[in-house]
């Protein structure tokens, strides 16, 4: 689209790779549509600092000793989907820089198809019966057609949308955990690959954080500390959309 703008003096192209005005609707709320575009900034917010740090010796000495813990399924949906394979092949450049460290990017995944599916499972016919304490799983594809995401599609679960692989965990103490892991070193589909390198680290962290029962809560405790007030943070969003 070419449009031209006195102000500008020049030819003005707009456009969207994202094509994000396609979510949004005269008929509908805005909540979905802003989602989809905060989730997309989030992805885009990670993948820069990744990129950024690997540029340095002393960044990917740091990218060794940092886990990234997200919040929700490590995956570009709808129309930013596009986003996916580009990442995959960033992960796949740092993770080789890094060598012989490490990438470890995981988030939490709190609803959906996978939570009700394994908290279902692990509740009947009486907890603790059929996911024993301790245990770890990386469901396959196959597993998940079966059981979790039935689909007539031949193609692997996940396979343009997610740039993290599924992970069960249930803890020493009955927490159940349901992850995405980041997985650099396979090539997709990641639901059939081995398994991660960073699994044990991942888990360790996961349990350490709280992530499944109290989701997060050390890091919601430090969020709490570094926000804006609500009240301060209106009247500052006001002020700045009073100045001139």
């Amino acid at each position: 689209m070419r449009s031209r703008y006195e102000e500008c003096k020049s030819d003005v192209f707009l456009s969207d790779a994202l094509r994000a005005q396609e979510i949004f609707s005269d008929e509908e709320s805005c909540g979905d549509a802003h989602g989809r575009i905060r989730h997309a900034l989030e992805i885009l917010c990670l993948m820069n600092l990744l990129r950024g740090l690997a540029k340095t010796e002393k960044g990917q000495a740091a990218l060794g000793n940092i886990a990234f813990v997200l919040d929700g399924p490590l995956a570009a949906f709808g129309t930013i989907a596009v986003l996916q394979a580009g990442i995959l092949r960033e992960l796949r450049r740092i993770e080789k820089l890094l060598w012989p460290n490490h990438l470890l990017v995981m988030s939490a995944v709190k609803m959906g198809s996978f939570v009700q599916y394994f908290a279902e499972l692990d509740e009947a016919p009486e907890p603790n019966s059929r996911i024993p304490l301790d245990t770890a799983f990386l469901p396959d594809d196959a597993y998940i057609r079966e059981n979790i995401v039935p689909g007539a599609t031949n193609q692997p679960w996940g396979k343009i949308t997610y740039f993290g692989r599924p992970l069960i965990v249930k803890t020493h103490d009955g927490q159940r955990l349901f992850l995405n892991l980041v997985q650099p070193e396979a090539d997709p589909p990641l639901t059939n690959a081995s398994s991660p390198v960073v699994l044990n680290e991942a888990i360790a962290i996961a349990e350490h954080l709280g992530i499944g029962r109290n989701e997060f809560l050390p890091l919601r405790r430090a969020h709490a500390k570094a926000a804006i007030p609500l009240r301060i943070g209106k009247a500052i969003i006001e002020s700045l959309a009073r100045a001139k």
